[in-house]
């Protein structure tokens, strides 16, 4: 079971996740991967009022307010994946996604360089799990990432 997906044992590290990326119940969210239904379900009985489904693989337009989320856990590919999704996210805007909780510095790493190369700056915010860590992302303004 992966902890972004909404069951009673893990809302409270969804609320966390989500708290911790900034996001209430005004800001766009969107959902996409492996049992976003639940997810967005969740969403709306809790109160988020723009909740949107986003087929996975495809490109998607989220503003500075916005915050894109992957309920099931990624390992390197399927987190390179989601990122490619985020080619036309705003500076500001977010993601958070799940990963596996890294053994080893270098595993971290190669996480930290995957947000990196796609333009985010991240860091694992909560230990989900000891399996699992949930990271929380926010996409870096390109002129600033240029002159870093």
């Amino acid at each position: 079971m992966d902890l972004l997906v909404p069951t009673a044992r893990c809302r409270s590290k969804l609320a966390e996740a989500l708290s911790l990326a900034g996001v209430t119940a005004s800001n766009p969210v969107y959902v996409s991967g492996d049992d976003a239904l639940a997810l967005l379900l969740w969403l709306c009985a809790n109160g988020y009022e723009h909740v949107f489904h986003v087929p996975e693989h495809a490109s998607v337009r989220v503003g500075s307010d916005g915050v894109l989320i992957a309920p099931r856990t990624l390992d390197g590919p399927a987190l390179e994946a989601l990122l490619a999704q985020c080619t036309r996210m705003a500076p500001g805007g977010r993601v958070v996604a799940q990963t596996p909780r890294a053994r080893r510095p270098d595993q971290r790493a190669a996480t930290d360089r995957a947000f990196a190369r796609a333009g985010f700056s991240a860091a694992p915010t909560i230990l989900a799990s000891p399996f699992k860590e949930i990271w929380v992302a926010r996409r870096l303004d390109p002129a600033v990432k240029k002159a870093a």
